[in-house]
């Protein structure tokens, strides 16, 4: 497929980690090879993010951000949204801390429970306190 030669073919392969001699075979065809690097936000990504949502964070923020969220994009997501609604950066502890405090609470218990449904899993464990876990 590589050698494919046709200028409006465009092939995605989507795989789990590659072994290195395969990595340079791949690059050292011309073929694009996108890492989790490749998809991370640096500081100046935040900021302008932060920006273009209409929220001016500092570059010091922004480098916070970086820091905890090491770039990932939902992670940068849930700052953001936590700065919205709060007017400060979250100083959770984790990604899971920020999704359920602005995701799975904003829910009211029907909602969370036809999420809860969805799920493909038999079981779901769930933490003493969780308001409307329960199927």
């Amino acid at each position: 497929m590589a050698e494919h030669g046709g200028k409006n073919l465009h092939i995605v392969f989507i795989t789990q980690m590659l072994p290195r001699d395969l990595v340079s075979i791949v690059t050292g065809r011309g073929i694009l090879h996108i890492t989790a690097s490749d998809l991370r936000l640096h500081a100046e990504d935040i900021h302008r993010y932060f920006a273009l949502s209409g929220c001016a964070v500092s570059d010091e923020e922004a480098g916070r951000i970086a820091g905890y969220t090491e770039g990932w994009v939902i992670a940068v997501y849930l700052q953001l949204r936590s700065y919205r609604e709060e007017g400060a950066l979250s100083v959770a502890s984790g990604i899971y801390v920020l999704m359920e405090r602005l995701v799975w609470y904003a829910l009211d218990t029907a909602q969370q429970t036809f999420l809860l449904r969805l799920s493909s899993f038999r079981t779901i464990t769930q933490r003493a306190g969780l308001r409307g876990s329960r199927l």
